[in-house]
């Protein structure tokens, strides 16, 4: 019986992990650059198990806020540069990178690959509205799984009051992460020679709070005159139902009561006649953007402690919207299971609104009766408000883990001896370039030209952003955008590729259907370079544009085309775009005695 060995030397090869920490050891934050230095005695790098730790914690934060649900923590780095340490040879550069992270992370994960990144990349399935089950794929339900703030508490017996805004209940999180990197990171296969460059230089360009940051949730935040706003978060922007007041007269109003989902199994109201607690008017509220709070008090995380809030009075058939004063506390009775009223309570000081004038529940009149507008009785925060604190991030300790091996000195030996001969060694590592264009709103029809100098590319992803819009945490800044798209084309040697249109028409419809060809172009440019697709699902929520250039290994040389480019149609485009076009392929680095180069 043979015996395995781990290389052609017939032995194994000891490895070990080294910290290499960033050459400013103070706090950094977003819209920074942190620097590694690796020196050349951490002679081989294994990139398989090289990664990025580092403490993180989102500061002045003014509502439940997360990185990329997509990716995570990756969101938070925008530029990615590896240098040659002895004569500044730019080795990889991989901008926009959280773009890239992106689509890359969301296609290569299936549950246990995205369940092992929420432990370590701050990927927090929780809130995303395309992932779990019917029942709690509901962002608002999971308001208390979040890592990067103290959670509340829910279940059955969950009775608590809360006076603290959600700024401090911020906690800092450790993360390690696999970089997207063919030098230092995941996409490459084998071990890197450092010591033949002298060493490596690394530079990371961190993101701003505005462009990584993205609500948890919109529930319970609408735009200043009430209505829910589809371009915050997920689309789940609404107002919340008041149940009753404190008091029930017409003096100041000192709290509302909010409707709020039962404990299941248990024997709980949510309204009660003889309290004053009435019920919805049946259908209408929930129809005109109403709704109650997910999981008992879990999904009032938006109503933040400071605020003011507003809401719909119960005037008859034109309800007025009133500033009901400045949120001073929430309190949760879902501990109530025998039978008692459950609601959320919230808390409001220097009022001026008489109380009577928002009683009766949501969409009824003060006496309980139908209103002819939903709206009446129903509260919410304008977003314009709660967005004019700008939060950002603090990064500390941060460090790069290098796992370094020890092969044999022949191996080491014959490696030099190649540099120092006239054809020299030759490294061929996997990564992307990134070229850019504009598209105006008022193309339908938009032929794109990208100057790609690639000579040994596998690949190209096109992804479409929203442009000419400022950050800002109130909807999700990295994810891409159909607007209508009908089809496309690449052309590459003045050949169409494919042949025949790509049909993208589908994605628009509502609810959006999977464009099965474009999904198959996905998958096999994904393939190329080298990304193991593990999941397809969600094509309209994670879409980009992409042709393989090469398959089974091999490569295209796109710079002796002099370019490539891609015609897109579209049958009611809204928004101007940023179209980001990732060209994967083939880098290779030359060491021979003449010095250090790179061929693109």
């Amino acid at each position: 019986m043979s015996q395995f060995v781990s290389s052609q030397y017939n032995m194994t090869i000891p490895s070990k992990s080294v910290i290499a920490p960033s050459m400013r050891q103070q706090s950094y934050h977003d819209g920074d650059t942190v620097r590694f230095h690796i020196p050349s005695f951490m002679s081989n790098i294994d990139s398989r198990q090289s990664y990025l730790k580092f403490k993180v914690k989102i500061k002045n934060a003014p509502t439940l806020l997360t990185f990329s649900k997509k990716s995570g923590v990756h969101s938070l780095i925008r530029n990615l540069r590896i240098y040659d340490d002895q004569t500044n040879l730019l080795l990889e550069n991989i901008q926009d990178y959280n773009t890239l992270s992106q689509l890359l992370h969301i296609y290569s994960e299936n549950r246990s690959i995205r369940n092992r990144r929420a432990l370590t990349e701050l990927l927090e399935p929780g809130s995303r509205t395309f992932d779990g089950l019917e029942y709690d794929n509901l962002p608002a339900r999971n308001c208390d799984q979040s890592q990067l703030f103290v959670s509340m508490p829910t279940g059955s017996d969950a009775t608590y009051s809360t006076v603290q805004p959600i700024a401090d209940r911020a906690v800092e999180c450790v993360v390690a992460l696999r970089l997207y990197s063919g030098v230092l990171g995941s996409l490459s296969s084998k071990m890197f020679p450092s010591f033949i460059v002298g060493g490596l230089r690394v530079e990371i360009d961190f993101a701003t709070a505005a462009e990584c940051l993205s609500l948890w949730t919109a529930e319970g935040i609408c735009d200043d005159n009430g209505d829910p706003d589809p371009t915050l978060g997920d689309a789940d922007s609404c107002r919340f139902g008041i149940v009753s007041t404190e008091p029930q007269d017409g003096n100041n109003l000192t709290a509302v009561h909010l409707y709020c989902e039962k404990n299941p199994g248990f024997d709980q109201e949510t309204t009660d006649a003889g309290s004053n607690f009435f019920p919805m008017t049946d259908g209408d509220p929930l129809q005109s953007g109403t709704s109650i709070v997910k999981n008992q008090g879990v999904g009032s995380a938006n109503l933040a402690i400071g605020k003011k809030l507003y809401a719909f009075d119960n005037t008859n058939g034109n309800p007025v919207l009133q500033e009901l004063g400045t949120i001073n506390g929430i309190q949760v009775n879902s501990g109530e299971n025998a039978g008692g009223v459950c609601s959320v309570k919230v808390g409001l000081a220097g009022s001026t609104i008489a109380a009577n004038t928002i009683i009766g529940g949501a969409g009824n009149q003060q006496d309980g009766t139908a209103n002819t507008s939903a709206k009446s009785n129903s509260c919410f925060l304008k977003a314009s408000e709660l967005f004019e604190t700008a939060p950002t991030i603090e990064i500390n300790d941060v460090e790069f883990v290098v796992k370094t091996a020890s092969p044999p000195a022949s191996y080491s030996e014959a490696l030099v001896k190649q540099s120092q001969s006239d054809e020299g060694m030759k490294l061929d590592y996997m990564t992307f370039d990134t070229y850019r264009n504009n598209i105006n709103a008022s193309e339908r029809v938009v032929q794109i030209n990208i100057p790609a100098t690639n000579h040994r590319a596998t690949a190209i992803l096109s992804v479409p952003l929203q442009n000419n819009v400022a950050p800002s945490v109130s909807y999700n800044n990295l994810n891409p955008v159909i607007d209508t798209a009908s089809s496309y084309n690449y052309l590459v040697a003045n050949k169409l590729q494919p042949t025949r249109r790509v049909n993208l028409g589908l994605l628009s419809q509502t609810p959006a259907k999977t464009e099965q060809v474009a999904l198959f172009e996905c998958e096999k440019a994904l393939g190329s370079c080298k990304i193991m697709v593990k999941q397809l699902d969600h094509q309209d929520t994670n879409f980009f544009i992409a042709r393989a250039l090469a398959r089974y290994g091999t490569i295209y040389n796109l710079a002796a085309d002099g370019n490539i480019s891609l015609r897109i149609d579209y049958d009611n485009p809204q928004l101007n775009k940023l179209m980001v076009n990732y060209v994967g392929g083939l880098r290779r680095l030359v060491v021979n005695s003449s010095g250090k180069f790179i061929e693109p």
